[in-house]
This record gives structure tokens, C-alpha cells and sequence, in this order.
């Protein structure tokens, strides 16, 4: 019979052969993943007193009083992002990712009765937006394949928006006009989440990501993305 220093030898092999195939801990190197789920851009809908404005401008006057207004929209929906990065060793990465937002959509009614025959305006636009992120990555192991990181970095956020409006005159016929405008920003963005191992190069992945709005500036809004996805380490 084995001995019981023999069996306790044979015992910590058998341990410590079973943790290194059990862990698939990513090493240092290049990876790459993608993250799918739903993502917000705080963008406002047409509001009554830009319609207000519009029925002002379009008819030349300033006392225009809605007597009707509703409006509707949505900022929210499907985003995803993409991204690539270096892992320097088990706790520090650098990544560099792109994220694409569902179209902030939204319409307004209002009509006015100041005049002889009601007058009504119709507006809609739409807000693209898109952003370019680079973070820092600090990463925290927690139990066997699980890990917990934080993220902080900057993000260049590009917003287009186009929109369109029509008047119904008093005196018969519509004015229309569109337009378009493009609005670029650089915020501060940060973001958590967590990954489990699921082989030693693929690992399965849950975060929450966020642009920080700063300044006074209404064209572009923070931005808000939670999401599942897979990262792939080439290591």
C-alpha cells in the first residue's frame, strides 16, 4: 500500500493537474469580440414649443398659441459594438472598440386655430449615431473562469440628424422644408462587466457601457449600451 506521503503527493498532482485544466484564464495577446443588446441615446423628441416656433416662423408671427400638440419617439433599441484589444498580462488590457445605435426616431402634430381656417404643422426627424471608444481595461479574477473588469477611456461620438417639416397655410397649399446636421463630440466613457471562460481562447462576456455627456451642448446625448457577446484571444 501507498504510503501516506506517497498518497498525499499523489493527491496534490491530481489537484493542481485538474486546476490547470480547468481554468482557461486568456493570456497575454491580441483579441478581438463583439457585444449585442440594447443601447440608448437620450436623444429628446420634438417638443411643443419647437412646434411653436415652427408655425411662428412659418407664418410670420409671434403669437402664435397651440391649441393642439402631440408628439411621439422613441431613442432607444438594438446596438451592438465591436471592438479589438491587447492583453498585457492577467489584470490590464487596452481596447479600442466601435458601437452602433439603433435610429432615434420622432414626430410631432400641432395645430393652431389664430386664424380664420386652423392651421396645422407636421414635423419628424431621425438621429443616427455612432461612437469610437478607446479604454483602458483593469481586470479582477474572482472564482475559476470568472472575471470582473472596469473599463474607462474617451469616446468620439458622431450624431447625424435629418428632419423635415410641412405647414398647411390659411390660404390653401403647404410650405415644406428639410434639412440635415451632423454634430461630433469627444466624452468620457466608462463601463463594467464580466466574463466566464469557456475555452482557453474564447470567453463569453457581459457589460454595461456607458458615454458620459458633458457640457451644456443638447445635440448629442450621453449614451447608454448593456450587452451580451464572446471575445476571442488570440494568445
Amino acid at each position: 500500500m501507498l504510503n501516506r506521503k506517497i498518497m498525499l503527493g499523489v493527491a496534490a498532482l491530481s489537484l493542481s493537474t485538474l486546476a490547470a485544466t480547468s481554468s482557461f484564464a486568456i493570456g497575454p495577446g491580441a483579441y478581438v469580440g463583439g457585444q449585442l443588446g440594447y443601447g440608448n441615446v437620450h436623444q429628446s423628441n420634438i417638443s411643443r414649443s419647437d412646434m411653436t416656433s415652427l408655425l411662428s416662423n412659418a407664418l410670420s408671427t409671434n403669437t402664435v398659441k397651440l391649441s393642439s400638440f402631440s408628439n411621439s419617439g422613441h431613442d432607444s433599441g438594438l446596438a451592438g459594438r465591436l471592438f479589438a484589444g491587447y492583453q498585457f498580462d492577467t489584470n490590464w488590457a487596452a481596447e479600442l472598440g466601435w458601437s452602433k445605435f439603433s435610429t432615434m426616431s420622432t414626430k410631432a402634430t400641432a395645430t393652431t386655430h389664430d386664424f380664420v381656417v386652423p392651421v396645422t404643422a407636421q414635423a419628424k426627424g431621425e438621429v443616427k449615431t455612432n461612437a469610437i471608444d478607446l479604454v483602458a481595461k483593469g481586470a479582477f479574477p474572482v472564482v475559476d473562469k470568472v472575471s470582473v473588469y472596469g473599463k474607462l477611456g474617451v469616446a468620439y461620438v458622431m450624431a447625424n440628424a435629418t428632419a423635415s417639416a410641412d405647414v398647411f397655410m390659411p390660404a390653401g397649399g403647404a410650405e415644406s422644408g428639410k434639412g440635415s446636421d451632423k454634430a461630433h463630440k469627444l466624452y468620457p466613457t466608462f463601463g463594467v462587466g464580466a466574463t466566464y471562460d469557456l475555452t482557453n481562447n474564447i470567453a463569453a462576456d457581459l457589460s454595461y457601457n456607458r458615454i458620459q455627456k458633458t457640457g451644456s451642448s443638447n445635440r448629442i446625448g450621453s449614451t447608454d449600451l448593456v450587452s451580451a457577446g464572446l471575445i476571442y484571444s488570440f494568445s
